[in-house]
């Protein structure tokens, strides 16, 4: 009897997730935007169902003006349903031209906690969607403050910490190759100032 119940399990958790993602649950920050590059805009948005399995519970959308919807499965929050519907995150935070492509990447919590939150990244490329990957970037405005923009060519992830009077600030440089983010230096400094200003997340690569 606990045999089939253990295979029973097994198999609801490796049974397919539904097809069609798009239709089916509550959308969640929604923008609009060319993401595919090529020039029309684009609705994105993440798709939230809390009546299936948590691990096909959550999507992030993609409706172009032309062409079929693409689709990215995302990870819960916690593998069970009511944390799928109370719990903030996954969703789309910005949509931000962070490469030389045409359309903008998709910028998105990748997981949160009590303080910060973590951002990754989305682009298309060959009609679908595709992870960035070498980096998540903490962003949050204390007090353990994040944030991550563009200056130049480089993305910069700065995170801060208070010691005493001053802050202790750490920047990670990255430079965009392919999909992927790459380190290219690191830098630490300590300012007198309490404070660093802050802004919405890759809020200079829009204007690029």
């Amino acid at each position: 009897m606990g045999g089939a119940i253990l295979l029973a399990a097994l198999a609801a958790a490796a049974s397919p997730c539904p097809a069609h993602p798009a239709t089916q649950g509550q959308v969640r920050s929604s923008f609009v935007g060319d993401v595919d590059g090529d020039g029309a805009s684009d609705r994105v948005f993440v798709s939230a169902d809390a009546d299936v399995r948590p691990r096909c519970a959550l999507h992030l959308v993609v409706v172009p003006r032309r062409g079929r919807p693409l689709f990215a499965r995302l990870r819960p929050p916690a593998l069970d349903r009511q944390a799928v519907r109370s719990s903030g995150w996954p969703r789309v935070v910005a949509l931000a031209r962070i490469d030389e492509r045409p359309g903008a990447e998709i910028v998105f919590t990748d997981h949160a906690g009590a303080s910060m939150a973590f951002l990754g990244v989305y682009t298309v490329r060959w009609h679908a969607l595709m992870r960035m990957r070498g980096a998540v970037f903490p962003v949050s405005p204390g007090p353990y403050f994040g944030s991550v923009d563009c200056a130049g060519t480089l993305v910069v992830s700065t995170t801060a910490e208070l010691h005493g009077m001053r802050l202790l600030v750490d920047r990670r440089f990255f430079r965009v190759v392919g999909r992927e983010f790459r380190l290219v230096r690191t830098q630490r400094v300590r300012l007198g100032s309490t404070r660093l200003a802050s802004s919405r997340p890759f809020h200079l690569c829009r204007s690029r």
